[in-house]
């Protein structure tokens, strides 16, 4: 089952490399797509060091939902998979993600997450967050990953919405039952966790938002909460 994996970047130069070349490690034959949303840093040259990576670098416009499907876009693999430059996929990806597709009826799925380093608050908001995934709750941290056709099908992300990983779930839910994997998790960088106010501000923000939705709130509100370094 071919895995076009889709890194939707700006100004990572020192994140990505550890990314691509855990991939390189773990899953060789995958084909990597890093969109970039104008990175004025060693971004590009970075990913282009990392040896052994079936590697196409994109310009793409800025903004994810921009940057996501233009990944997508140039992708014929089978299976799309949504990952964040400072995300490492579990060293079984490759199988996890084949057997959760093993079922004709699932559209994609997502995985469970971990932070790293570790402490206190971010392994209290990891467990939080695994948690709120059972119900079908997650974000582009947690590796979305959907059949293209379907993908396609679905008008790929919305563009200018605040939280447009929840979107694409929400719309990708309604072809089917989403597959947790939960024997395997992520591993993300807790960079955003730097102090105990901005992880707080953080974890209540992303626990909030999704209700906020719900409620009608329009996307210039959301906007105004929305703790994003985009």
């Amino acid at each position: 089952m071919p895995i076009a994996i889709v890194i939707p970047t700006l100004n990572e130069e020192h994140a990505l490399p550890a990314t691509l070349q855990h991939i390189a490690e773990i899953m060789p034959n995958a084909r990597v797509i890093v969109a970039d949303g104008g990175s004025t840093d060693r971004s590009k040259a970075a990913a282009h060091s990392v040896p052994k990576l079936n590697l196409t670098w994109l310009d793409a416009p800025r903004g994810r939902g921009n940057q996501m499907n233009a990944g997508a876009a140039a992708a014929n693999e089978e299976v799309l998979l949504f990952l964040h430059a400072d995300t490492l996929l579990p060293a079984h990806t490759f199988e996890l993600v084949e057997t959760a597709l093993q079922d004709a009826s699932v559209p994609g799925g997502y995985f469970r997450i971990a932070f790293h380093p570790v402490t206190p608050l971010t392994a209290f908001y990891a467990a939080l967050y695994n948690l709120r995934s059972l119900g079908g709750v997650c974000y582009g941290d947690a590796a979305i990953f959907v059949r293209r056709d379907l993908f396609q099908q679905i008008g790929g992300y919305q563009l200018g919405l605040i939280m447009e990983d929840l979107d694409l779930v929400k719309r990708m839910q309604r072809l089917g039952r989403l597959h947790y994997i939960r024997n395997g998790s992520v591993t993300t960088s807790s960079r955003q966790f730097r102090t105990t106010r901005s992880a707080l501000k953080m974890a209540a923000t992303w626990l909030i938002l999704p209700l906020l939705l719900q409620l009608g709130w329009s996307q210039e509100r959301l906007a105004a909460l929305y703790p994003s370094s985009r």
